[in-house]
């Protein structure tokens, strides 16, 4: 069962959350067991989930506490952020439940290889059916926040104002994106370097030391820095936004 214990906020607390705060959203038990049957280092890929969910989160409540911050609707963000934050929770650990039970059929005596290789591609299933879910949910409730905490702008497709929003949008994901990579980047040429250099050198990128540390951390295989879900959906919030201002396009 999934509780909302994780995603309560008193009032007023909102302003003061930190990535810190969302690593435990996902239970850590719940995240192994989801790559137990599929991944050499379950343990590993667990944490990666788990960071990369609080990383998503805490990207997120960035844009809106500054949006909130600009318009003084730092109210209307205490109340709808819990709530946009245990919603997305939900569909996560949902997600890691239906694989960690496939899992379970998996680690069953093993069958035939046709046996072996449906459960492959139903476990692939799960992850296109579940993860688009999640990026369309995720979609959906950012634009409506985004709207409720900016009250002075009339959306209107196609007009000035609007496509001057969705430019600055745009250019925000990318420069994300951007420094994902760059860090990413950085981490895999400082691969041999000390711990303390590495840290340093993402820190250097603007992110926090806390942040840094944790990122530092490898992932399954030995992977550091930003993971595939945070990539996938900055990714996607980009093509979203493309596909918004290509039709007005010169």
């Amino acid at each position: 069962m999934i509780s909302d214990t994780n995603t309560n906020t008193a009032t007023g607390q909102t302003a003061s959350l930190e990535f810190q705060d969302f690593l435990n959203d996902i239970p850590a038990e719940t995240a192994i067991e989801a790559h137990e049957a599929s991944s050499l280092f379950p343990h590993r890929k667990g944490f990666a989930e788990r960071r990369d969910f609080a990383l998503l989160l805490a990207q997120d409540l960035d844009e809106f506490r500054e949006l909130a911050e600009s318009h003084a609707t730092e109210g209307i963000l205490e109340l709808i952020f819990p709530v946009y934050r245990g919603h997305l929770r939900k569909l996560r650990i949902r997600h890691l439940e239906a694989k960690a039970g496939l899992n379970a059929e998996t680690a069953e005596p093993a069958g035939a290889a046709d046996r072996q290789f449906r459960r492959a591609k139903r476990r692939a299933a799960l992850d296109r059916k579940h993860g688009h879910g999640f990026t369309v949910a995720r979609r959906n409730w950012r634009r409506n926040i985004l709207k409720i905490l900016n009250p002075d702008a009339l959306v209107i497709p196609n007009t000035p104002f609007e496509l001057e929003r969705l430019a600055v949008l745009l250019q925000a994901a990318k420069a994300r994106q951007a420094k994902m990579h760059g860090i990413n980047s950085t981490l895999r040429r400082l691969e041999k370097a000390p711990h303390e250099e590495r840290v340093a050198a993402v820190v250097a990128f603007g992110i926090a030391p806390g942040v840094a540390e944790l990122l530092v951390i490898p992932g399954e295989s030995g992977a550091v820095g930003f993971g595939p879900f945070c990539l996938a959906n900055t990714a996607n919030e980009i093509r979203q936004l493309e596909k918004k201002l290509e039709p007005v396009a010169p």
